[in-house]
């Protein structure tokens, strides 16, 4: 009877309307602080949204592998992405937004077809890449919010949140087109979830827990790592070792693993579908996390790299030591919550130590929870000083509010501050967007430029372009690349410190790649050079130009072999295909050849190769030599106009007339406005004095013709006709 009238008289004080109007106010400056909170980090994400643009200085996966979905030049489209080093959920996202840009634009008339929808992205990609970028969101900031709530306070919530908002991690990933910041927030959501597991065992959140762990891994594979965290967190709702193993077969999450690999598999159905290439993708990245890329400090172990680097720049040292302090108090606490939530991070950190590969992003899943162990660690020390100031005396509300927020301050201050510096970079200009406006204005059309690997994107109707191939990890296999001789018939070669600084890490391992660059600096001339400092940022870019003549020689065998053992057909094709066609252009035919002979080597049903070398022995006067090479290129195309009237040009030099005119009148029925053509056949009639043919030929060369020009021909058909 005590208890119950206990009971009564509290039910009676919550009642009472102070009260209540208390806890509506407190309800409603929670809400109020949370929405202020929200908006400044949206704010912050919004905030230079379009840099770089309209360059793209960013990989942009999930934008790019989408965009390839709409199969430019074909009909219809397909989901299949042909690439596997990521799961395809994302670029499913992408393709969606794409495909409500394109609806809009279209109803609106600003893409009258897809083919205006692609051009308008070749013209100017600004508004792609944006809307691109803005599919990554804020909704980290409300699942966590929610999770702290879970297992903490509103305001440990709303201290969690403002230092997610001002995270320069968050915000610098958030701004670009990656699989790393929905993987984040679907492992947010799983962690919710797995909380409520524990929580409550309800069958909704099983299964919910498992959805979110498809999503996580249909994002990036790493999303797996949830599975042992929603297997922790239902065998800590058993109280003895036995049942614990035994509830390991529990219908709820046997569901729930079913769940999250049924979801991974309806957004990846390819990875079945495509099963070698999924293995090849998947290798490689599994190759590239065990043995890292080029560029990083070999003498660090990545598990340092993450404590004592990482976190700290992304953190500030503070909160990094503040979250260690908390992960030990959470090893004695009795909460199993604060398990939970530490389990994911602990454990996907320890997998990352694994690695040899490391980057500051892949932190970014574990980096909200972080946080929110920090911010629990925060006010759970800042509660025993106070217990302790408080035996000395009377403490009031105020001082406690203001000590708070000033220790939020502190270890808010250096992530903040390094934000504030990301944002500023962005109001200077780029290195790379510099040396591009200097290009355009100095260097002549038609120039031949061998680029290096670092971004910047060329008007290429008005170069010849070669890229020098580049490849982090698998570097060593690039060395042939690296030799001047390749480049000395081309104008420029323009080079950066972003491969130069990471091969002279390793002087001992890439010796032939910075021997590359000394002889740049030794035998070409320096015409540019540009360095990132307060006025700019970006990378150090040199432009070097060739002004000794070369002799019109081959390449030196050895130099040959050395392209001939690259492990990689597909590069070596495009590099010797390339490159042989600059120097085709700029009448370097015994080079040209050279290369073209390569490709076929490798890929001896390449048409082009075939076309390109037969015109190399053509314009050389090597006629009898491009008949092998003509005639075996139209056996494998032989619907290429292109490549007729090659063959039509080889056999008249050839004095092949009959099979001249063969090829020039196939090429009429393929393209009927194929100038050349006409004039070639014109010449053979003329020739033959085959006034009937002739005339037959006239007739419809002036149906392409503009009227006055089709008058002219028509007065010479008259004047044949009389002669007939």
């Amino acid at each position: 009877m005590k208890g119950s009238t206990k009971r009564d008289s509290l039910q009676e004080s919550d009642s009472k309307p102070e009260t209540q109007a208390i806890r509506v106010a407190g309800f409603l400056r929670e809400r109020v602080l949370f929405l202020l909170i929200l908006s400044v980090a949206i704010a912050l994400r919004l905030w230079h949204l379009d840099w770089g643009l309209p360059e793209i200085y960013e990989e942009a996966y999930p934008f790019t592998i989408s965009w390839q979905f709409w199969q430019w030049g074909r009909e219809g489209f397909t989901l299949n992405p042909h690439f596997f080093n990521y799961p395809a959920f994302t670029f499913y996202v992408h393709f969606l937004a794409q495909s409500i840009h394109y609806g809009v634009g279209h109803l609106l008339g600003s893409y009258p077809d897809l083919a205006g929808f692609r051009q308008s992205y070749i013209a100017n990609p600004t508004a792609f890449i944006i809307i691109g970028r803005a599919t990554n969101d804020c909704g980290i900031l409300v699942v966590i919010y929610s999770i702290a709530r879970s297992i903490s306070s509103p305001k440990v919530a709303l201290n969690t949140i403002l230092l997610i908002a001002v995270n320069p991690l968050q915000i610098k990933q958030a701004q670009l087109i990656n699989v790393d910041t929905p993987l984040a927030f679907f492992t947010c959501l799983a962690v919710l979830s797995i909380l409520r597991v524990y929580k409550t065992g309800s069958r909704k959140w099983y299964l919910l827990s498992g959805l979110s762990i498809g999503l996580a891994a249909a994002c990036k594979y790493t999303g797996a790592l949830l599975l042992p965290v929603l297997l922790f967190s239902h065998v800590l709702r058993s109280y003895s070792i036995p049942r614990a193993i035994g509830s390991l077969r529990g219908l709820y999450l046997m569901a729930a693993l079913a769940l999250s690999g049924l979801v991974f598999i309806v957004f990846n159905p390819f990875i079945l579908l495509n099963f070698g290439e999924f293995l090849r993708g998947f290798s490689f990245e599994a190759y590239h996390a065990s043995y890292g890329h080029l560029g990083l400090n070999a003498d660090q172990s990545t598990l340092s790299y993450y404590l004592l680097e990482s976190l700290p720049n992304n953190l500030g040292w503070m909160l990094t030591i503040l979250v260690a302090a908390t992960m030990i108090r959470f090893l004695f606490s009795r909460q199993r919550t604060e398990l939970i939530v530490a389990a994911f991070p602990c454990f996907y950190i320890l997998v990352l130590a694994v690695w040899k590969m490391r980057a500051d992003r892949y932190l970014l899943p574990a980096i909200p929870l972080l946080i929110l162990i920090g911010s629990v660690g925060l006010f759970a020390y800042g509660e025993y000083v106070y217990r302790y100031l408080g035996k000395k005396g009377t403490l009031a509300r105020t001082s406690q509010f203001a000590g708070y927020s000033l220790a939020t301050l502190l270890v808010g201050a250096s992530p903040l501050w390094s934000s504030i510096q990301y944002h500023r970079s962005y109001t200077l200009p780029d290195t790379r967007t510099v040396t591009t406006d200097w290009i355009t204005t100095h260097l002549p059309a038609g120039a031949a430029i061998a680029a290096g690997p670092f971004g910047i994107n060329f008007n290429t109707t008005k170069y010849l372009i070669l890229p020098i191939p580049f490849h982090p990890v698998f570097t060593d296999n690039m060395a042939p690349f690296y030799d001047t001789r390749w480049y000395e018939d081309l104008d420029y070669i323009i080079a950066s410190d972003y491969d130069y600084g990471r091969y002279a890490l390793e002087p001992g391992r890439y010796q032939t790649f910075l021997r590359f660059y000394d002889t740049l600096r030794a035998s070409w001339k320096l015409v540019y050079e540009i360095k990132p400092g307060p006025e700019r940022n970006g990378p150090v870019l040199w432009i070097y130009h060739r002004e000794r003549p070369v002799p019109n020689a081959p390449f030196d065998s050895a130099l040959m072999s050395g392209l001939a053992a690259v492990n990689d057909s597909e590069r070596v094709e495009n590099f010797a295909g390339r490159l042989a066609l600059i120097l085709s252009f700029k009448g370097k035919y015994l080079k040209s050849g050279q290369l073209l002979r390569q490709v076929l080597a490798v890929d001896p049903r390449n048409a082009k190769a075939r076309s390109e070398l037969a015109n190399v022995y053509y314009k050389s006067g090597q006629y009898l030599e491009a008949v092998p090479q003509i005639e075996a290129g139209v056996a494998v195309t032989p619907a290429d106009a292109n490549l007729l009237m090659l063959r039509g040009n080889i056999m008249l030099k050839l004095d092949r007339v009959d099979a001249a005119e063969s090829s020039f009148v196939r090429v009429l029925t393929l393209d009927a406005r194929q100038d050349t053509a006409y004039q070639s056949l014109m010449l053979i009639y003329a020739q033959r004095d085959d006034r009937r043919k002739l005339i037959g030929l006239l007739d419809r060369y002036k149906n392409i013709l503009p009227p006055e020009k089709a008058q002219l021909v028509e007065a010479e058909i008259r004047k044949l006709k009389g002669r007939l």
